[in-house]
């Protein structure tokens, strides 16, 4: 099959983040996450994510100062190469804000406009 070398670099990139995922804690102010089994709560009050949200969530909160575009979040929560599809990851964005606000009053997710995400401080 023809390919881009590119895209196999950038698909061989995604396979090796998946395989050396490891379980691990992460805790950004009152939100508690923990990989190995997808939990995330916010005030020990569970937050019912999908594994897209939870993956998105996760990124974000590995590096909270960091923006992330909207390619690596895809790249990362979806395992796949970026078709900039910027719909599935507003909308992704968007649920988990109302979610977290379902729990707390606190904007945990800053867009930075024409770059990005990153954790709100």
């Amino acid at each position: 099959k023809p390919f881009e070398l590119e895209e196999l670099l950038a698909r061989v990139q995604v396979q090796l983040r998946k395989r050396n995922k490891v379980s691990e804690s992460i805790n950004y102010k009152e939100l508690k996450l923990k990989s190995d089994i997808y939990d995330a709560t916010i005030n020990d009050i569970p937050l019912e994510l999908t594994k897209h949200e939870y993956l998105i969530l996760e990124l974000l909160s590995k590096n909270p100062k960091r923006v992330f575009t909207k390619q690596e979040i895809y790249e990362y929560a979806w395992n796949d190469i970026y078709c900039d599809d910027e719909k599935t990851i507003n909308t992704h964005i968007s649920n988990i804000r109302k979610k977290i606000r379902n729990i707390v009053d606190e904007n945990y997710i800053k867009t930075i406009w024409g770059i990005g995400f990153k954790m709100a401080e």
